[in-house]
């Protein structure tokens, strides 16, 4: 029977995807398949948590370029052609473009299909919601001050410090923020393909305090009631059970799947 799921779990997972379980669990099929089955869990709990954060980060950012752009352009709609504002264009303006045509797509499949909304317009919110992780990470910058950084360092200093403005202040609060924004998208970036999550799983708690870190950073009542931080160090904890119950290595490799 382990031959068999062997098999499966390498269709399921990848070739050599699986034999990087089946090496963490000592060459024993079974141990590799509860692995491979306790990641994808794993990866599902990341994936919620830190969508928390991508959600509030990415609202509390529009919040400041509405206004940024009501004052430059006399509109809120920061993502319409023609009314990007020029540091965020200098930026991002390809992004957008391509949020935009992503956009336009859903709202015409919307208007063939029986939806909640049947109008074929293309809202702000509707772009907005088509702008990912690294969108936020591209405005905020390198966690590095120099002439790459300029641009973000002038759109920080102009508009996006306040969105995390109970955090450090100047070019220390944007480095801050840079590093804990990347970090969280390398994390997410794992979940969503699939990684082999065990060497995160060992920092679950860096995890959880660089999402509190950065919430408490736009607004500390977001520090309540939205993460969950038992549940990402009890999955974290079953990884530890898991491991404990393999066996030494034997002498069966991919060979004898």
């Amino acid at each position: 029977m382990s031959t068999i799921m062997g098999l499966t779990a390498k269709e399921v997972f990848g070739e050599a995807r699986f034999e990087r379980y089946l090496q963490d669990a000592g060459g024993d099929v079974s141990t590799a398949i509860e692995l491979a089955k306790w990641n994808q869990e794993f990866a599902g709990l990341l994936h919620t948590q830190i969508g928390y954060v991508e959600l509030a980060t990415r609202n509390a950012i529009d919040v400041r370029l509405r206004k940024l752009s009501l004052d430059e352009n006399g509109t809120e709609d920061w993502t319409a052609s023609g009314y990007v504002p020029n540091l965020v264009h200098s930026l991002i303006s390809g992004i957008i473009t391509e949020a935009r045509s992503r956009a336009k797509a859903d709202a015409e499949e919307r208007s063939r299909r029986n939806s909640h909304r049947s109008d074929s317009n293309v809202l702000h919110a509707d772009v907005l919601a088509q702008l990912m992780w690294g969108t936020w990470v591209k405005l905020i910058g390198q966690s590095t001050t120099s002439e790459k950084t300029i641009i973000q360092q002038k759109l920080w200093e102009k508009c996006l410090s306040s969105a995390f403005s109970h955090g450090p202040r100047g070019e220390t609060g944007r480095i801050k923020v840079s590093k804990q924004l990347y970090y969280l998208r390398s994390v997410r970036n794992s979940e969503a393909h699939f990684d082999n999550l065990s060497n995160i799983a060992k920092n679950v708690n860096r995890i959880i305090n660089t999402c509190y870190s950065v919430l408490n950073s736009m607004n500390p009542d977001l520090t309540h009631g939205w993460l969950d931080p038992g549940l990402l160090r009890k999955k974290a904890r079953e990884l530890e059970g898991l491991v404990s119950v393999i066996p030494p290595v034997q002498a069966r490799s991919m060979q004898t799947l």
